[in-house]
């Protein structure tokens, strides 16, 4: 079902804000998928401690809007929101994002309020599989490449639009798309050859993306941690010690990798680089 959702805090309600609050991502809107949990949310926090407007994207509605409800707000024209959506459904996410012309932003939610101004976009959601090939259904398949690969395209073709827009330009140079790939995009894995493909491809997409968006002064990049060690497949046993046993393959902690997402914000020269967190080529 197709489900549009914000939410908005109230500033007043949760934090104290001195006149001085600002942060380094002041005038800056994010929108990162997978924003319920996990990585994508420990991202989110980050950039919203910095001073960004969030919007988070995900399934679950009850999670996007508690989770939005405690992001800090540090000035008070900081806002956040979230959307409701299911990455796996391309038809969804093209009816979703495909967002109204800015003469009509006065009837628009908080959600699509922001989305007329983001500047960055956070590729977060992600798909495990821990199947082989010949034990893996086909709706599986269907749901791992569109997650992963499919939606990671077409919102990046959907909010480079909206970077393009002088008044986005003008409020926000700094313009980039962020690209959550994997150490196993490069390393074979057993039980992962679909989730390795898409992550591949991931990877390709992010290069060759880079060079056609450097022209209107968009960046793209990708990030490639290894495994995650606080994260749901971090935690398995079994897993991890499989993984381990890979050459260059190693463990990261989510912080490392919320901290390279921060360093590319940041520094506005690197542009198509695929940085790799937590283990070696």
């Amino acid at each position: 079902m197709f489900r549009i959702n914000s939410w908005q805090i109230p500033f007043r309600r949760f934090f104290h804000l001195s006149s001085s609050s600002s942060g380094k991502l002041e005038n800056n809107t994010a929108l990162i998928t997978g924003g319920s949990r996990g990585l994508g949310l420990s991202i989110a926090r980050s950039l919203a401690s910095e001073g960004s407007n969030v919007v988070l994207c995900g399934r679950n509605s009850s999670s996007l809007q508690e989770n939005v409800s405690k992001l800090p707000i540090i000035h008070e024209g900081q806002k956040h929101a979230f959307i409701s959506c299911d990455l796996s459904d391309i038809e969804e996410i093209n009816k979703r994002f495909t967002i109204q012309p800015k003469k009509d932003s006065v009837n628009l939610s908080m959600a699509d309020h922001l989305l007329q101004k983001t500047n960055i976009l956070i590729n977060c959601a992600g798909v495990m599989q821990t199947s082989l090939l010949l034990q893996t259904s086909t709706d599986e398949i269907s749901k791992i490449v569109n997650t992963n690969l499919l939606a990671p395209i077409v919102l990046s073709q959907k909010l480079s639009k909206i970077m393009m827009r002088p008044s986005v330009r003008k409020a926000a140079p700094n313009r980039l798309i962020v690209n959550m790939s994997s150490g196993l995009g490069e390393i074979p894995f057993k039980g992962t050859s679909v989730y390795g493909a898409t992550k591949s491809g991931l990877n390709i997409f992010t290069r060759t993306l880079a060079s056609e968006l450097q022209r209107v002064g968009i960046r793209v990049n990708c990030i490639s941690p290894g495994l995650i060690r606080d994260t749901d497949m971090g935690q398995t046993d079994v897993i991890r010690e499989q993984l381990s046993d890979i050459s260059g393959f190693g463990i990261c902690e989510k912080k490392d990798v919320v901290q390279q997402v921060m360093n590319l914000i940041q520094d506005a020269t690197v542009s198509g680089k695929n940085i790799p967190v937590g283990f070696t080529r």
